[in-house]
């Protein structure tokens, strides 16, 4: 993810990482719910429970990697090569189709 420029951005993405940190927290909670529960009739559904909230951790905690790359790379244009700025120019952004 690319250095985010821009009060309003910044303040989405601190805002983004608030929430996932919430969410974090919240999903370690469930598998410590899960791992203390001792009733699970199926142990399959058990171990699939647990895979699938170790999987969703990992996911956010790499959003959570990217989010703070974002937030704490520096970006400015002299960091861009100018051939990077004319494909920019040339892209499906460019309004007037030039």
């Amino acid at each position: 993810m690319d250095k985010v420029t821009g009060t309003a951005h910044t303040a989405q993405l601190r805002h983004r990482r608030m929430e996932v940190e919430i969410t974090l927290r919240h999903l370690e909670k469930e598998k410590h719910q899960v791992e203390s529960n001792t009733e699970w009739l199926n142990y399959a559904a058990y171990k699939s429970r647990v895979r699938f909230l170790d999987r969703v951790t990992s996911w956010y905690r790499n959003e959570m990697t990217e989010i703070d790359k974002a937030l704490n790379t520096s970006w400015t244009v002299d960091s861009v090569p100018m051939a990077q700025i004319r494909n920019l120019s040339n892209s499906t952004y460019n309004v007037r189709g030039k």
